[in-house]
């Protein structure tokens, strides 16, 4: 399993089943499980008011401080990488941005998060959560 790290309120999002298209500036051959992190900085949410999110994105959110950082949160199958405009027309949404749009399906919520220090790209969770992870997420067995 690869994780990626995504800043919030993307990845609250993502873990709701409304966000299917990640923004990325590369492309992936990876396809399978994905596991979901979110950063632990909030830097960049200070220059966000956490009180508009509803109006800006048409979803009702938890406020900032009710939002899980420095953990794992969900795991989605990531099933297709494709360039903006090449994107099913299904998927094209104010989210939808690429330049690469990363495709993902059938979120599964933790029911609670895995702290862990996340990274850049995509990333091989610590083998010490694999375990724990492939468990909440119900997945089952081993995985790349």
């Amino acid at each position: 399993m690869k994780a990626l790290t995504i800043n919030q309120p993307w990845a609250e999002m993502i873990c709701r089943g409304l966000k299917r298209v990640e923004n990325r500036t590369w492309p992936t051959n990876y396809r399978g499980p994905l596991a979901i992190h979110v950063g632990k900085s909030l830097a960049w949410l200070k220059a966000q008011d956490d009180c508009t999110w509803p109006a800006q994105y048409g979803v009702e959110l938890p406020q900032a401080a009710e939002m899980a950082f420095g953990a794992i949160v969900a795991v989605v199958e990531l099933v297709d990488c494709v360039p903006i405009d090449r994107l099913p027309l299904e998927l094209q949404t104010a989210w939808a941005e690429g330049p690469w749009c990363w495709v993902l399906k059938d979120a599964r919520r933790l029911e609670k998060p895995i702290i862990c220090k996340g990274s850049l790209q995509l990333w091989k969770p610590p083998d010490q959560i694999t375990p724990k992870l492939l468990a909440a997420s119900g997945l089952e067995g081993p995985t790349n």
